[in-house]
């Protein structure tokens, strides 16, 4: 299933190969995508994710170790992806594709809720889930740092995808050497934090996003440590069986701003942004 190749396409990717071979100490790159949170097709916004991609592949950009998505739709993911799940348009080869993508040790997304609109049958829904499943199973053998957030409406742990409806047969996620976990919006978080020991063992840092930041306040400006509180995994285990287990017990502690110590200090060398709104693509 691949979009019909468009002359127009084309030099826009050769413009921004010829772009990123250039950014020769690029580390940090972030989109900032305005698509339909619901299942519009490839429109223009998904062509152009095809492209970026595509363009950042060609051009070997050795340096990039941080991803920010901000904010970002399903179908969105489904046109940046690069895994074997089936990108859109082939790779100039798989391993120069992988060497990229798993050379990535932070990634931050931001992704708008595609159930929130009703406009998604059962089936769609089902697949939403695997594409984001898919997607984040390719970067989480690597990654150390990862921040995910929920926009317009809650949505399950990105961590317990397996357990959602129609993921019986899903492989688990498994996350090796992460060691900072942010979150905000999903509706287990005190089951994650519970299975977070045995999914990602070398966590240090986890810090939940506080209520007056959350939805679309997060689209609008990037996030300052303020936006944050600390959790304490081990006292969530003391806790665990308690009567205290909701979601909203983790914000009634918001008293405090919170240690920022142990956060990542990610290089931002020659940082690029992409705004992606109707038909305008500026860097800034």
């Amino acid at each position: 299933m691949r979009p019909h190749p468009n002359p127009a396409h084309l030099v826009d990717r050769r413009l921004w190969t010829y772009l990123f071979q250039h950014f020769t100490h690029l580390t940090t790159l972030t989109l900032r995508i305005h698509g339909n949170p619901a299942w519009p097709g490839c429109t223009l916004i998904e062509s152009t994710l095809i492209t970026l991609r595509l363009a950042l592949e060609r051009a070997q950009v050795r340096t990039l170790r941080s991803l920010t998505l901000s904010p970002l739709h399903i179908t969105g993911i489904l046109h940046f992806r690069w895994s074997p799940f089936g990108a859109f348009v082939e790779p100039p080869s798989s391993a120069t594709s992988a060497r990229l993508w798993q050379s990535l040790t932070s990634l931050t997304l931001h992704l708008r809720n595609p159930t929130h609109t009703g406009a998604l049958s059962f089936a769609q829904a089902i697949m939403s889930t695997k594409i984001l499943q898919d997607y984040l199973r390719s970067f989480s053998p690597t990654l150390r740092h990862f921040q995910f957030i929920w926009l317009d409406a809650e949505g399950p742990s990105p961590l317990l995808l397996d357990d959602e409806a129609g993921m019986e047969t899903q492989r688990i996620l498994s996350w090796p050497v992460l060691e900072e976990f942010r979150f905000g919006n999903i509706t287990a978080p005190y089951r994650t934090l519970l299975q977070l020991r045995s999914l990602a063992p070398r966590v240090k840092v986890v810090k939940a996003l506080r209520s007056t930041h959350r939805n679309d306040v997060v689209m609008e400006a990037p996030l300052t440590e303020d936006a944050w509180i600390d959790v304490d995994v081990a006292e969530v285990w003391k806790r665990r069986g308690g009567a205290d287990t909701r979601a909203s017990s983790i914000y009634s502690r918001e008293g405090g701003c919170g240690s920022s110590s142990g956060s990542s200090g990610v290089s931002r060398i020659e940082p690029l942004f992409f705004s992606r709104v109707g038909k305008v693509l500026r860097a800034r």
